[in-house]
């Protein structure tokens, strides 16, 4: 007996691990949880505090709500203003078109616009209670709208989230929005290294590599017949990825990042063992080999510097040194794309 009731209780505390999970995670089911807590605080209130309202709740209710409501959004967009200034203007497009930041402004908008209401018809019945069930619940919103504006300006979660954004566009099809964020994760990702901003700048990368991973194996099946001269929006995607990576590349170079340059070039070689042990594609593999081209081109290029320059007010050394091995990285992954293709 002592079993079964110790697997009944970690059942129920999976049960309910799973039910935070998916409240804490997804928007509608978030939403869902706070109106259950709301209108049973309401229903609370009617049953043990019955009272009636005076036209004073009413005004006092919209004026407080049009105040945090005023107060919050200015704000939330000097901050989301800075934000896109500071990384990519997408972050504008991400603050309008986000569900939960939307239910945020209809929720205090509703709540005013029917305190307004009562208070000019007071006679209607139970209009205190259903007052006070938007109340609660847009003070509950307001509390998961502060947490949503924390992960829009964070730097990492805007990494993931742009991420996440550029998966939908790739399973909708919607390849002119998945273009859109393949440059912003690529502007920030160099915006980044010329702050010094090593750990930002390598999450980015790692995204847009996810991001070519992703849109690879949803249509490497259709990249056989691009092979034979027909170049659809599915490999041109792949190839401004590869595109991107390349201008990231030598801002990382002129930035004398040498890690970074690094991590990319293990990447690429992941990307080429990829494409030959799951497509064998013949175009995208000829496009890789260029794209590796540039990358030496820019490490030939960084070379021929001076051994001492000045670069925005700071001395940066470029001792030849430092990019012997990642020569030697890019040129065995120069020679196994051309054992690749003439297999």
């Amino acid at each position: 007996m002592d079993v079964i009731k110790s697997l009944k209780c970690r059942l129920d505390t999976l049960h309910i691990d799973l039910f935070l999970f998916y409240a804490f995670h997804k928007v509608p089911v978030r939403c869902c949880v706070l109106l259950f807590i709301s209108a049973t605080s309401t229903l609370l209130l009617y049953i043990f505090f019955p009272t009636t309202v005076t036209p004073v709740f009413f005004s006092t209710i919209a004026t407080s709500l049009a105040a945090i409501l005023a107060i919050t959004f200015s704000i939330s967009l000097i901050a989301v203003q800075i934000i896109s200034d500071k990384y990519t203007p997408y972050v504008l497009r991400y603050f309008k078109k986000d569900l939960l930041i939307n239910l945020t402004l209809i929720s205090f908008l509703t709540t005013i616009v029917l305190s307004v209401l009562f208070l000019l018809f007071p006679n209607v019945p139970q209009s205190g209670y259903v007052i006070w069930f938007a109340f609660l619940f847009c003070c509950l919103i307001l509390i998961l709208y502060f947490y949503r504006m924390l992960e829009i300006i964070d730097p990492i979660k805007l990494a993931h989230s742009l991420n996440s954004e550029g998966i939908d566009s790739v399973k909708k099809k919607n390849f002119n929005e998945f273009i859109k964020i393949i440059d912003s994760l690529s502007d920030i990702a160099i915006k980044e290294v010329r702050r010094n901003e090593s750990s930002i700048c390598n999450t980015y990368i790692n995204q847009l590599f996810k991001l070519f991973e992703v849109h690879f194996r949803k249509y490497k099946n259709e990249l056989q017949s691009e092979d034979a001269g027909i170049k659809t929006s599915r490999i041109l995607n792949l190839w401004h990825i590869l595109d991107r990576h390349s201008k990231i590349f030598k801002a990382v170079i002129s930035e004398d990042e040498v890690e970074i340059a690094m991590n990319m070039v293990s990447r690429h070689q992941s990307l080429i063992e990829m494409i030959r042990r799951e497509s064998s594609s013949k175009s995208l593999l000829e496009y890789m080999l260029n794209n590796i081209r540039q990358l030496q081109f820019s490490v030939d290029f960084q070379k021929q510097r001076d051994v001492i320059v000045i670069s925005k007010g700071r001395v940066i050394s470029t001792s030849a040194y430092k990019y012997q091995l990642l020569e030697q990285k890019l040129d065995e992954l120069e020679s196994l794309v051309n054992k690749y293709m003439n297999n």
